[in-house]
């Protein structure tokens, strides 16, 4: 997304995460492509924003529902482990 779109995005997360009175005092940009991904701080909620006509969220929402089954795998990460290392403890 162009640097306007990026702003304008970013504004559209933090007052959508208002009216769900979540507190905002910033927005980090996580990754920048034909979708916006944004971590609002300082609780850490993650937020993806896409122009009109190029919305997933139906699969977005399933693939997250997916993740909450008890079956799915996920992992959780030391601070002590530099970038790019494989090491990860999972749990089931």
């Amino acid at each position: 997304m162009e640097a306007e779109v990026v702003s304008r995005a970013m504004a559209a997360a933090t007052a959508l995460a208002g009216e769900l009175h979540l507190r905002v005092d910033d927005a980090v940009v996580i990754h920048n492509s034909n979708k916006l991904a944004l971590r609002l701080l300082p609780r850490g909620v993650f937020a993806r924003v896409a122009l009109v006509g190029q919305e997933v969220a139906a699969l977005e929402v399933e693939l997250a529902l997916d993740l909450l089954e008890p079956r799915a795998p996920s992992l959780r990460w030391s601070r002590g482990l530099s970038r790019g290392s494989t090491s990860a403890t999972a749990s089931p």
